[in-house]
């Protein structure tokens, strides 16, 4: 809603009422006095006025006492915007005797606008002021609660679940005793009669109005909610939720092969408590990608073999795994070499031999890039991935790189763990990440951006922000570096364009993983550059109903081409194949079939690990001649980068046995190339613009990389 001189106000969560809306209208001149002359936007949370709310008026604040609104970002809320209710005035008392710590929670300085700041008191009510200028109380905050970095209120949800004609009651509560851990589940009571096909109807309500996050993933329906003696919902006491076999397409089957046993004990573990069949699909059961790691790797430990993520991803039921277990082994494809023409040049590298009890001979640097060992590293050097978090690491984070940019130095700092370790239930990342971040405040760098999946599984950077909350010493600030990686995708795909004399204008797009990264290169792409004839969305992790949710934001974004869904089980549809340019921002690897590309096909890969075969791509690429293909998002300096390696001393006869071919492989990238979430390091702050990037990538953050990638004059 516009008010007076260009004030904007946007509100989030559901629609905003017409009466609403007027009086956020004509009350213009309160909110100009609240939040100033510049246009600005109020994100916050509305929950609707409706009959049956459980909003009761408590008037007006009597004398010499001040009554605020307060979000969750610590700002006053305008008129009809939820927030905390906190008190302050004359009244006011000095707090409670000998309770210094719960003193420091509930009375709080509060920064109000054109006064100054003011202490309050926080009753942890939750409030609005109503359509006639008095207050209403919408209860506790107890129903608050954090889920993967996302601060919610359950009643939000359930005023979504509510609006669904069937429901009678819901009741929204978090669950850690299911599969995956932290998650929501929703338990329902319905009008009699209306219980078929309700949780389909349900999920498409919720994906409509809610972000992904708030989507309970468990839905059970109750006779009636089970109460304490003072008649409200008892949530200790409601049930563990079930999957009814009847919404699964496979009748149950028991397993029969020992290797189908020992399968079926690590999955029946994981869904408890219900009993899976050897033919239940994983993602069906409501897995999703960080526990098919986690699972895989408890498959690995109990079969006494490396079961990878791929094999578990192509093969999500106990049937199909066990007969892929059972497969005699035999030569793979992926041993086959790149072209050694494509080899990048090393003249650029060089390497350093460091004394672990000899820090103070490591370069001063202004940024570091946070991340861990690479699989491929074990089978360059030889060594268990044991050995080398034993031996090189010695199981702490290290400098394992530098690089002297035109923008300054930046570092590498490697946790001592691989990409498996990062989504273990007990993975212990905190310490050493702080570890880390010390590491890196010690080198001087004022920014450490998060590479390869750390984003994914740190609840996109907050987990480690909230670790970093109390620390004794000042630690350099964090970003995902998901901006300047949408931005390096997008600049890569102007490259391999230009460099095959196309436009994207005549094009079929099809977009793989529409996470943060991938809907982020997605708004991106169709901001700066022409739009194609046609987008085909195909998401792995995410649900029909929320593909359908992009797609009716491209719509209304002007979006006027041709936009197909395909969901993705175990291999991608053939609706992706169909398209000549393929972008791929997801974490199933390989899923790509290189020999599955129509001729002239153009792939630009922003995957760890890559999604597809990259040694297959070289040679058809080198072979016959007819794809092009990038990974990584590399951004293309009009100059050599001198980058140093650092290794242990006690690796010194290692190196002598790998020799110069065997060193190069450790470099491994070409001299003028480096990724965007490295720069993204070095990048963030050097432009007002250029903004640190936590939790959801939002268009206009991506934009502003873009803009400043454009203004170094970077190629791709």
């Amino acid at each position: 809603w516009e008010g007076r001189n260009g004030l904007r106000i946007l509100c989030g969560g559901e629609a905003m009422p017409r009466d609403l809306a007027n009086l956020m209208v004509n009350s213009a001149d309160e909110v100009w006095n609240l939040y100033g002359p510049t246009e600005t936007t109020v994100w916050s949370s509305c929950s609707r006025v409706t009959e049956g709310d459980e909003a009761v008026s408590i008037g007006l604040p009597i004398a010499n006492t001040q009554i605020y609104i307060v979000g969750r970002n610590g700002g006053i809320q305008p008129p009809g915007f939820v927030g905390e209710l906190c008190i302050g005035g004359a009244g006011l008392a000095r707090g409670y005797r000998g309770r210094t710590d719960l003193n420091r929670e509930r009375f709080i300085t509060l920064e109000v606008p054109g006064t100054g700041p003011r202490r309050v008191y926080r009753t942890g009510d939750l409030a609005r002021w109503g359509i006639d200028g008095k207050l209403e109380c919408l209860g506790r905050m107890d129903s608050q609660i954090k889920l993967r970095g996302v601060r919610m209120e359950l009643g939000e949800i359930e005023t979504v679940l509510m609006s669904h004609a069937a429901v009678s009651g819901a009741v929204v509560t978090k669950r850690d005793d299911l599969p995956g851990g932290e998650t929501l589940v929703a338990y329902l009571t319905c009008h009699e009669g209306e219980t078929d096909d309700l949780v389909p109807g349900l999920k498409t309500c919720l994906a409509e109005r809610l972000p992904e996050v708030m989507c309970p993933r468990y839905f059970e329906v109750v006779d009636s909610f089970p109460l304490t003696p003072n008649r409200k919902v008892d949530r200790r006491r409601l049930p563990v939720p079930v999957v009814d076999r009847s919404l699964l397409p496979n009748e149950f089957a028991a397993p029969e092969t020992d290797v189908e046993k020992a399968l079926s004990e690590i999955f029946n573990a994981i869904f408890t408590p219900r009993e899976v069949g050897i033919r239940d699909n994983f993602f069906e059961l409501g897995g999703d990608s960080l526990m098919a790691v986690q699972v895989a790797a408890r498959i690995s430990s109990a079969m006494n073999r490396e079961v990878s993520l791929e094999a578990f991803l192509r093969h999500p039921t106990i049937e199909r795994l066990a007969r892929h277990l059972n497969a005699p082994v035999g030569g793979s494809e992926n041993d086959i070499s790149i072209p050694e023409s494509i080899a990048p040049d090393s003249d650029y590298l060089s390497f350093q031999l460091l004394e672990d009890d000899d820090p103070g001979v490591l370069p001063r640097v202004n940024a570091v890039a946070l991340a861990y060992i690479p699989d491929a590293f074990a089978k360059v050097s030889g060594l268990s991935r044991e050995e080398l978090v034993r031996q090189w690491f010695a199981d702490k984070p290290r400098l394992t790189n530098s690089y002297d940019t035109p923008w300054g130095r930046l570092g590498v700092v490697m946790l001592p763990c691989f990409e498996a370790d990062l989504y273990q239930e007990e993975n212990g990342m905190k310490p050493l990440v702080l570890d880390a971040l010390r590491l890196a405040g010690s080198l001087g760098a004022r920014t450490v951006s998060l590479t390869g999946v750390i984003p994914m599984v740190t609840g996109d950077g907050r987990d480690i922000v909230t670790w970093m909350n109390g620390e004794e010493v000042d630690l350099p600030i964090i970003t995902t570096g998901d901006a300047t990686r949408a931005a390096t995708v997008v600049k890569s795909l102007e490259g391999i364009l230009e460099q095959s004399g196309r436009s994207l204008a005549g094009e079929k797009v099809a977009f793989i993983g529409l996470g943060s990264i991938g809907k982020g290169t997605l708004d991106l792409m169709l901001s700066v550059l022409p739009h194609p004839k046609a987008i085909t969305l195909c998401d792995f992790y995410r649900t029909e109903e929320r593909l359908e949710g992009i797609q009716d934001q491209l719509l209304a974004s002007g979006y006027s081409g041709e936009i197909t869904i395909t969901a993705a089980n175990e291999e991608l549809p053939d609706e992706v194949y169909q398209a000549g340019l393929v972008i791929a921002a997801t974490s199933v690897p390989e899923v790509i079939d290189v020999g599955r590309l129509n001729p002239g096909s153009v792939l630009v890969d922003y995957s760890f690990p890559p999604s597809f075969n990259v040694a297959e791509a070289a040679r058809r690429a080198t072979e016959r001649g007819d794809i092009l293909f990038t990974t990584g998002g590399q951004l293309r300096l009009d100059q050599q980068v001198e980058e140093t390696v650092y290794l242990p001393a006690a690796s010194a006869d290692l190196i002598d046995q790998l020799g110069s071919e065997g060193l190069r492989l450790i470099g491994g990238r070409d001299g003028r190339e480096m990724t965007g979430c490295v720069l993204a390091s070095i990048f963030t702050g050097m432009d007002p613009e250029v903004r640190v990037t936590l939790g959801g990538l939002s268009g206009e953050d991506a934009l502003a990389h873009y803009r400043f990638i454009n203004s170094l004059e970077i190629g791709s």
